[in-house]
């Protein structure tokens, strides 16, 4: 596997399950399609940093809602494996919801027992397919199933390629891999020789650019480092103001890119690659021109405040 670092790598989390279209104290309801955040307070009784609640939309109203707590791994909340205390840090740190009424008491439990997950880094297969035999099946592995020539081992999925949710992108890039995958099949004629080499050549490029797009997509949207997380902020919006400036030359910011399901992953490396290198090029000339100004305002300076001195 080819590894690489991020800023949400070991991140720890884990889902509370709250009711459908919770209500917070002053009436607001958290309506199941809406994207929602419960920002947090210190907790008095465990310390550490302020925690946070992020709700994913989903579309039945009906359906009950989760809320995912995300925090660095040695936050004192993990510490903490019974239902009392985990009330007690909820009310202090999100004192606007009545969490007792919100959530019942085995589902706390639940919550304060469970060791939740862990964001593994972004990381790739280095080859996505190997032809074990060229020879036709003897039969189909299944009644009803079409006949494959040849035998092989297939990665798609996470195990192809892995990642920290930053991007959300887990899902609609394995429906990828399937979907190329049965594209292949179809025009090899269930040839495995001919199909997994072309699938590995079309999936490759695209799997080693997601993982290396969700290094910097967003891996601060967690909170775990606020000052890094507002710098990021005023970058991405900075990115986006230059992209509508100059749109021939900067591409949007990465994030909103890969939201559009016509861009290929590979394409918005590319175009993130070339705005990187454009926006680097722009720095370096402000620079010098702020250098040549500096030097020819210095001596008038120095030669006032002399005359001033005098």
């Amino acid at each position: 596997m080819a590894e690489y670092p991020s800023l949400s790598t070991d991140l720890r989390f884990k889902v509370l399950q709250l009711p459908p279209n919770p209500a917070v104290r002053d009436g607001t309801v958290l309506r199941n399609p809406s994207f929602c955040v419960l920002p947090g307070r210190k907790s008095k009784t465990i310390g550490g940093s302020p925690l946070r609640l992020g709700l994913l939309p989903i579309k039945d109203e009906g359906a009950g809602r989760t809320a995912n707590l995300i925090t660095l791994p040695d936050h004192p909340v993990w510490g903490v494996s019974d239902a009392a205390t985990l009330y007690k840090v909820f009310d202090e740190a999100f004192p606007q919801a009545d969490w007792r009424a919100l959530v019942p008491e085995p589902v706390m439990a639940k919550f304060a027992a469970s060791r939740g997950g862990q964001f593994p880094a972004p990381q790739h297969s280095r080859g996505l397919s190997l032809l074990l035999s060229a020879e036709s099946q003897q039969q189909p592995a299944a009644p009803g199933a079409a006949a494959v020539k040849g035998s092989g081992v297939l990665l798609l999925g996470d195990a192809a390629h892995c990642f920290p949710p930053d991007l959300g992108q887990g899902v609609n890039s394995a429906l990828e891999d399937v979907c190329v995958l049965e594209r292949q099949l179809d025009a090899a004629g269930d040839d495995l020789a001919q199909a997994l080499p072309a699938y590995e050549q079309q999936r490759m490029p695209d799997s080693e650019a997601l993982v290396k797009l969700v290094q910097t997509g967003y891996p601060l949207q967690y909170n775990q480092y606020p000052l890094l997380s507002v710098m990021w902020n005023l970058r991405f919006i900075a990115h986006a103001l230059v992209h509508k400036l100059l749109p021939s030359l900067i591409s949007p910011p990465l994030f909103l890119m890969i939201q559009d399901p016509a861009q290929r992953y590979s394409s918005v490396l590319q175009a993130t690659e070339r705005s990187k290198k454009v926006l680097a090029g722009m720095g370096v000339l402000l620079a010098a021109g702020f250098a040549v100004l500096l030097q020819k305002l210095l001596p008038q300076l120095f030669k006032a405040v002399a005359t001033g001195n005098a």
